[in-house]
């Protein structure tokens, strides 16, 4: 499972995209990863965007783990949105923002970026990938 993170530095965007198979250790590989990024460039708000994966194979005990995990992005008021497009990705979301609701308060599912930044009443951020 690919991710890909990108940063708008005038809003303190990380944004990270997955893409291909969603999976359990996937997600795992992406919490470790996206906490170094968003230490890296002190992000404010971060945008999980799931809209390229092409199968999702995430457990309820997965989720659970990642759930009961740090956040990624240390603060538990920073703004957190999940960009889930199809029903199965928006379910698993909101099982996991259940589970997750006292270490990340301020987190959001919706369906598209466009819905994320208007959550934030942002207009279209600049993201530079970041390596």
């Amino acid at each position: 499972m690919p991710i890909q993170f990108a940063f708008d530095a005038e809003n303190g965007i990380l944004l990270c995209e997955f893409s291909g198979r969603l999976n359990d250790k996937g997600l795992m590989d992406y919490q470790a990863e996206a906490k170094k990024r968003a230490k890296q460039v002190k992000a404010r708000i971060m945008i999980l965007e799931f809209k390229n994966i092409t199968s999702v194979d995430v457990s309820m005990a997965g989720i659970s783990l990642i759930a009961k995990a740090a956040p990624a992005a240390r603060g538990a008021g920073k703004p957190r949105i999940i960009v889930a497009p199809t029903e199965l990705i928006y379910g698993k979301s909101r099982a996991f923002e259940m589970l997750a609701e006292g270490s990340r308060p301020g987190l959001r599912i919706v369906r598209s970026r466009k819905e994320a930044y208007a959550l934030l009443n942002i207009p279209e951020p600049t993201f530079e990938p970041i390596g």
